[in-house]
């Protein structure tokens, strides 16, 4: 699976770098509900390369690539990433469908 991390100012995401991970991306994201998938979050962080996240992941959004793949939705209910929220400069973590 492919993870793309950006940095957020003023609603625009700017790519900063990406990368290839183990495994699919149904085995890090579960289940339907779009801003509310069921993500393993352990076993994602476990896989994210060293030093590829600039700040710990508690500091960090995270979205999943929509089906249409011309967008991603935000995610809530997480508890090793930040929930989604609005209207801040920081980093986001887009989880890209396979």
């Amino acid at each position: 699976m492919v993870i793309r991390l950006y940095h957020r100012t003023n609603g625009y995401h700017t790519l900063v770098k990406e990368t290839k991970i183990p495994f699919t991306f149904r085995k890090y994201v579960k289940g339907c509900i779009p801003t509310e998938h069921r993500i393993m979050e352990d076993l994602l962080i476990e896989n994210i390369p060293d030093n590829f996240l600039p700040v710990e992941s508690s500091k960090i959004l995270l979205t999943v690539m929509d089906k249409s793949k011309t967008g991603a939705t935000g995610q809530r209910g997480l508890s090793r990433f930040k929930n989604w929220s609005k209207y801040f400069p920081g980093y986001c973590l887009d989880l890209t469908r396979d």
